[in-house]
């Protein structure tokens, strides 16, 4: 890694920054992470909301185009913008207790949006899960972990 002086002096305790920094040799006094939240676009913010919604997730409105959605431990953000090719790339995984579950809401809930729906599979991978697409085109695998 490269830093020029400046960078360095800043980062050696010239400024507020409390890390040793030695040319080759970093030192982090605390890499402990509290949150890792995607953020995913919608091609029409306010349908993109009520899916989420109607799936069970709470909506945080955080401005004109910006949302939290959560539903239990699983956080992201929706952003009122949109890629074609970022939206149709892009996979996520939610991890539940009961796949059967989620699949019967999906159920209900994706045809309304004109989405996708694949019925529930046993993975190789130790994980029954099933995969659907939001109405921005974004993947999503929910599984639940298969007990021996």
């Amino acid at each position: 890694m490269r830093m020029d002086a400046a960078a360095a002096d800043v980062a050696g305790g010239g400024g507020s920054v409390p890390h040793t920094i030695r040319q080759g040799d970093i030192r982090m006094s605390n890499l402990k992470t509290v949150e890792l939240r995607p953020f995913l676009p919608s091609k029409d913010f306010k349908r993109n909301k009520q899916f989420y919604e109607d799936l069970g997730f709470d909506i945080e409105p955080l401005g004109d185009d910006l949302a939290g959605i959560t539903h239990g431990a699983a956080k992201f953000f929706l952003s009122d913008s949109y890629n074609k090719e970022f939206a149709e790339g892009l996979q996520m995984h939610l991890l539940v207790e009961d796949v059967d579950s989620w699949w019967a809401r999906a159920f209900q809930v994706i045809p309304n949006y004109g989405g996708s729906l694949d019925a529930v599979t046993t993975q190789p991978w130790g994980m029954r899960d099933f995969v659907f697409q939001d109405p921005a085109g974004v993947c999503w695998r929910v599984a639940e972990e298969v007990t021996s």
